[in-house]
Protein backbone atom coordinates (compact mmCIF):
# COMPACT_ATOMS: atom_id res chain seq x y z
CA UNK A 1 0.00 0.00 0.00
CA UNK A 2 1.02 3.57 -0.51
CA UNK A 3 0.54 6.32 1.49
CA UNK A 4 0.14 9.91 0.12
CA UNK A 5 1.20 12.73 2.81
CA UNK A 6 1.55 16.21 2.95
CA UNK A 7 1.98 18.42 6.13
CA UNK A 8 2.19 22.00 5.35
CA UNK A 9 2.30 25.16 8.19
CA UNK A 10 2.36 28.36 7.99
CA UNK A 11 3.40 31.02 10.19
CA UNK A 12 0.58 33.57 10.27
CA UNK A 13 -2.69 32.60 8.95
CA UNK A 14 -3.33 36.21 7.74
CA UNK A 15 -0.40 35.85 4.87
CA UNK A 16 -0.93 32.91 3.21
CA UNK A 17 2.00 33.91 0.85
CA UNK A 18 4.60 34.09 3.41
CA UNK A 19 6.23 31.98 5.69
CA UNK A 20 5.05 29.09 4.68
CA UNK A 21 6.49 25.40 4.69
CA UNK A 22 4.99 22.34 2.72
CA UNK A 23 6.53 18.48 3.22
CA UNK A 24 4.78 16.44 0.04
CA UNK A 25 5.63 12.88 0.24
CA UNK A 26 4.84 9.07 -0.16
CA UNK A 27 5.79 5.84 1.50
CA UNK A 28 5.04 2.36 2.61
CA UNK A 29 3.18 3.17 5.83
CA UNK A 30 1.54 5.74 7.77
CA UNK A 31 4.03 8.99 9.20
CA UNK A 32 6.29 7.78 11.70
CA UNK A 33 8.03 9.21 14.81
CA UNK A 34 11.23 7.11 14.47
CA UNK A 35 11.92 7.66 10.67
CA UNK A 36 14.22 10.92 9.47
CA UNK A 37 12.34 11.26 6.49
CA UNK A 38 14.47 12.24 3.00
CA UNK A 39 14.43 11.63 -0.85
CA UNK A 40 16.45 8.38 -0.10
CA UNK A 41 13.26 6.51 1.74
CA UNK A 42 10.66 7.88 0.09
CA UNK A 43 8.59 7.46 -3.17
CA UNK A 44 7.78 10.88 -3.95
CA UNK A 45 9.74 14.35 -1.82
CA UNK A 46 8.72 17.53 -2.61
CA UNK A 47 9.79 20.43 0.01
CA UNK A 48 8.34 23.62 -0.70
CA UNK A 49 9.02 26.59 1.37
CA UNK A 50 8.14 30.35 0.76
CA UNK A 51 10.14 32.81 2.76
CA UNK A 52 9.32 36.37 4.61
CA UNK A 53 8.86 38.15 1.23
CA UNK A 54 6.82 35.35 -0.38
CA UNK A 55 9.47 34.50 -2.60
CA UNK A 56 8.92 30.50 -4.19
CA UNK A 57 11.88 27.78 -2.90
CA UNK A 58 11.97 24.53 -3.90
CA UNK A 59 14.07 21.56 -2.41
CA UNK A 60 13.93 20.47 -6.00
CA UNK A 61 16.32 21.99 -8.84
CA UNK A 62 14.93 23.80 -11.35
CA UNK A 63 13.96 22.01 -14.76
CA UNK A 64 14.66 18.19 -13.64
CA UNK A 65 13.22 16.37 -10.40
CA UNK A 66 16.10 15.75 -8.36
CA UNK A 67 15.77 16.68 -5.02
CA UNK A 68 18.41 18.47 -3.03
CA UNK A 69 19.86 15.03 -0.81
CA UNK A 70 20.20 17.48 2.68
CA UNK A 71 16.51 18.04 2.76
CA UNK A 72 14.94 15.86 5.31
CA UNK A 73 12.16 15.95 8.57
CA UNK A 74 11.23 14.20 11.65
CA UNK A 75 8.32 14.13 13.31
CA UNK A 76 9.16 14.67 17.09
CA UNK A 77 5.62 14.29 18.24
CA UNK A 78 2.81 12.73 16.49
CA UNK A 79 -1.18 12.99 18.15
CA UNK A 80 -4.58 12.47 17.27
CA UNK A 81 -4.64 16.30 16.79
CA UNK A 82 -1.62 17.17 15.44
CA UNK A 83 1.84 16.87 14.18
CA UNK A 84 4.90 18.23 15.37
CA UNK A 85 8.80 18.21 13.95
CA UNK A 86 11.88 19.71 13.02
CA UNK A 87 13.36 19.99 9.29
CA UNK A 88 16.58 21.05 7.53
CA UNK A 89 17.77 21.43 3.41
CA UNK A 90 18.56 23.44 0.78
CA UNK A 91 15.77 25.11 -0.98
CA UNK A 92 15.96 26.67 -4.60
CA UNK A 93 14.35 29.94 -5.67
CA UNK A 94 11.42 28.83 -8.21
CA UNK A 95 12.66 31.08 -10.89
CA UNK A 96 16.80 30.90 -10.39
CA UNK A 97 17.83 28.24 -8.73
CA UNK A 98 21.28 29.71 -8.90
CA UNK A 99 19.94 31.36 -5.50
CA UNK A 100 19.46 29.58 -2.51
CA UNK A 101 17.72 29.55 1.08
CA UNK A 102 19.41 27.15 3.87
CA UNK A 103 17.26 26.09 6.73
CA UNK A 104 19.44 24.18 9.58
CA UNK A 105 16.88 24.09 12.55
CA UNK A 106 13.10 24.49 10.96
CA UNK A 107 10.43 23.69 13.13
CA UNK A 108 6.44 22.72 12.86
CA UNK A 109 3.72 21.98 14.74
CA UNK A 110 0.30 21.64 12.58
CA UNK A 111 -3.08 20.26 13.18
CA UNK A 112 -3.39 16.68 11.93
CA UNK A 113 -6.13 16.25 9.65
CA UNK A 114 -7.01 12.83 8.41
CA UNK A 115 -9.17 12.37 5.54
CA UNK A 116 -11.80 9.48 5.18
CA UNK A 117 -11.54 6.52 3.61
CA UNK A 118 -13.98 7.45 1.54
CA UNK A 119 -12.62 10.05 0.22
CA UNK A 120 -10.35 8.47 -2.21
CA UNK A 121 -12.53 6.09 -3.58
CA UNK A 122 -12.56 6.48 -7.19
CA UNK A 123 -15.48 8.57 -8.95
CA UNK A 124 -16.18 10.62 -6.36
Amino acid sequence: MMYQHVVDGILNNSEPNRNLIIFNFATQAPVDGNVTYTPSNTFVFIPIYLDENGNPFEGILEGNYNVSSDNEFRFTEITETYLEGIFSGTFYLSTDSSQTVSITDGEFKVPRITPDEDDYQMGR
